[in-house]
């Protein structure tokens, strides 16, 4: 039962507990163990090979020597490449289940899920790197990973997808890095300045993690003329909290004309139901190869 720990929990004696496992094979494990080293699985084991998923953990020294990492899902044959960035920001990119990467590996696409500095799983230290004023850093880390994720696809045709916070960092790219054919951005936060004047900025947690600087907040606010806005998708939950999606639609109405938007009017934030989940899964596959069809190789 491979995977990687993601929640213990004692069960009321102090060498009894239950251990969460993430891995690609299925959404997850739960397994039950105690002292005597005896362990079991509570949810039925997916029979899949998690080898035949072809993983690749990538590290990488960024553009000042802080070391960032990817996850990269193969594809057989791929005819392009995708970039995810997660939310939190302090979320981590893991080798666990998703039935959007899935599909985009079966559509032909390998997917490298980055971690930029500000992630979660190098200590306290690390998770503190993008705090306020160090926010660009992180905005330069997801630059940096592009670049050398381009270098070593050799010429495919790349896209970039982030959720939540991420969605800061892949519109970022698209605004910097012309060979980057498109980007989707799924309960995204765009603009700083703009949800730490009307949402975020009465979240303690928001206000440790951004700042309160107007200048910091724009200094990583993605300029995107109406060409570049373009090639980007904004998939939003009507009844989002978190993120409201009056924040998207002001977005996207500054970058201009040519913004494609898909709304789930009940969803809040993130996609959650299994019904809009395929219905995601299914649309971002599709945008994506409709948006990287015209040629393998980037120019």
């Amino acid at each position: 039962m491979p995977g990687v720990i993601r929640e213990i929990v004692w069960l009321g004696r102090p060498d009894h507990f239950a251990a969460i496992l993430d891995h690609p094979g299925s959404p997850c494990d739960i397994v039950v163990a105690d002292r005597s080293g005896v362990v079991r699985s509570v949810v039925p084991d997916s029979g899949l090979d998690v080898s035949l998923f072809g993983f690749q953990r990538i590290e990488w020294r960024s553009f000042d020597g802080v070391p960032i990492d990817c996850w990269r899902r193969t594809s057989r044959r791929p005819k392009g490449a995708v970039i995810a960035f997660h939310g939190g920001p302090a979320l981590q990119a893991r080798p666990r289940q998703s039935s959007t990467f899935d599909a985009l590996v079966a559509a032909g696409f390998e997917v490298f899920d980055v971690n930029v500095r500000g992630s979660a799983g190098r200590g306290e230290h690390y998770r503190g790197l993008d705090d306020g004023p160090l926010r660009v850093d992180a905005v330069h880390d997801a630059l940096y990973a592009t670049d050398l994720i381009a270098e070593l696809t050799e010429g495919v045709r790349l896209c970039v997808l982030g959720v939540s916070y991420g969605a800061l960092l892949a519109a970022n790219v698209v605004a910097s890095r012309d060979f980057v054919q498109s980007g989707v951005g799924i309960s995204g936060l765009y603009d700083l300045e703009d949800y730490m004047s009307t949402t975020g900025g009465s979240r303690i947690e928001s206000i440790e993690e951004y700042g309160v600087s107007s200048d910091c907040w724009k200094a990583v606010t993605p300029k995107l003329d109406s060409p570049r806005a373009g090639r980007m998708l904004i998939v939003h939950g009507g009844v989002d909290e978190n993120v409201p999606i009056e924040h998207a639609r002001r977005v996207a109405s500054t970058w201009g004309c040519g913004v494609d938007f898909l709304t789930f009017d009940r969803e809040g934030h993130g996609v959650h139901s299994a019904e809009n989940k395929a219905l995601l899964d299914g649309a971002v596959a599709s945008w994506v190869s409709h948006r990287l069809n015209d040629g393998v190789h980037r120019e």
